[in-house]
């Protein structure tokens, strides 16, 4: 249970992060699309496993 909604709030995170356009100031980084998809999927994931890694 803890898994499926830290994963519905991250992606949840992504949704406002794209409204105030946050998430536009990202991409002109230097940095592939990819890269940055991988780090918020990995960044989500430590947020969901945290309770879980103490």
């Amino acid at each position: 249970m803890t898994i499926i909604f830290s994963s519905l709030f991250n992606g949840a995170y992504i949704v406002w992060d794209k409204k105030i356009d946050f998430l536009k100031e990202v991409l002109i980084a230097p940095l592939s699309r990819t890269t940055i998809f991988i780090g918020k999927v990995i960044g989500g994931m430590t947020d969901a496993l945290q309770p879980y890694l103490r």
